[in-house]
């Protein structure tokens, strides 16, 4: 499940034609299959490290799970505990001791328009796909939470890019490799549209996740 967004979005960009570079190669390396059990089966998503032993993902990917693992495309599985859950931006951050995978570089503010990279993740759950992407813009949106009992504000960026379910969680990044956005919706009208929480958004989250170590709860399933 996505969360719902209220927006009028940006004029859109064409997607571009993927860019096989080495920062995008090696940020596929490291984005992760996350796999939630608990709400009646697996739902699945993606994640991205962003500090040694930690990886972000969405909460929506792991809500009212009792178990979460994380497949890096390594081919290994490890156990993952979900230490901070914020339904309302719609972030949790994961502690996956020896895992090994070296954390992603991310934008220091909103990308501009016309950032060119691509959306990396495992869509429906399946093998892992690079698409091409680029930012129509950003914005401050006002939508929902996933449990949609609570409308919030998120600087979100709208993207240029084809985002099914699975995506959620993963990087959207540039031709560098350094991490723009986190992938959290696709649009309800335009296949060809999805959305990225920017990094200023969930900086505070990540970093107050990050050194965690206990088990919080992952509240109840959405859907």
């Amino acid at each position: 499940p996505f969360s719902s967004i209220y927006t009028i979005p940006p004029t859109p960009v064409q997607i571009p034609p993927l860019v096989n570079t080495p920062g995008i190669r090696r940020a596929a390396g490291v984005t992760s299959k996350v796999l939630a059990f608990g709400c009646g089966g697996a739902d699945a998503g993606s994640a991205w490290p962003v500090a040694p032993g930690y990886l972000v993902t969405n909460a929506h990917v792991v809500a009212g799970s009792t178990s979460v693992e994380v497949d890096p495309p390594s081919g290994a599985t490890f156990h993952a505990t979900v230490v901070l859950y914020d339904a309302n931006v719609d972030v949790a951050v994961l502690r996956v001791p020896g895992i090994g995978l070296s954390p992603l570089s991310t934008t220091g503010g909103d990308p501009a328009r016309g950032t060119a990279g691509a959306v990396i993740g495992f869509p429906g759950g399946g093998d892992e796909a690079v698409v091409s992407a680029a930012v129509s813009g950003t914005e401050m949106a006002r939508g929902y939470n996933i449990y949609g009992d609570v409308l919030v504000t998120r600087d979100i960026a709208v993207l240029a890019a084809h985002v099914i379910p699975g995506n959620s969680g993963g990087p959207m990044v540039d031709t560098n490799g350094t991490v723009v956005g986190l992938v959290f919706a696709a649009s309800t009208t335009d296949p060809s549209q999805g959305y990225a929480l920017t990094i200023p958004q969930i900086a505070p989250d990540v970093h107050a996740g990050v050194g965690r170590t206990q088990p919080v709860s992952t509240q109840s399933c959405t859907s």
